[in-house]
């Protein structure tokens, strides 16, 4: 079923916990702008229909295995760093990232519990 606010197609199961703008890096210099969407099963990052590049990313929880903070050429506290078992780190520039870096590691934490 696809979401109207966001325009995303998830699973019947998955229900979205919070959004936000948000820029992934694609290359060196090269970010796409868009929206990071944390669901209760992944973390989604739906870029701008205006980007040259418009592929949906999707990293499951269960994926997930690290998770840490960064920082924009080393003062801005805005980024966000995500790896998954496949060994591909997804870097995202969050508005709000505390936020949304809070309520990630609580679902992944929920996740863990239930194991």
């Amino acid at each position: 079923m696809e979401n109207k606010t966001i325009g995303l197609a998830l699973p019947p199961e998955e229900s979205i916990i919070l959004e936000k703008r948000a820029n992934k890096k694609k290359t060196w210099f090269n970010y796409l702008g868009g929206k990071i969407v944390l669901t209760n099963g992944a973390v989604y990052f739906k870029p701008h229909k205006f980007n040259t590049s418009y592929d949906i990313t999707r990293v499951p929880l269960k994926d997930i295995h690290v998770l840490r903070k960064g920082s924009s050429f080393k003062l801005i506290p805005n980024r966000m760093i995500i790896g998954d078992q496949q060994g591909t780190e997804h870097v995202f520039v969050v508005s709000n990232r505390e936020a949304f870096f809070h309520a990630l590691e609580t679902q992944l934490r929920n996740k863990e519990v239930k194991k």
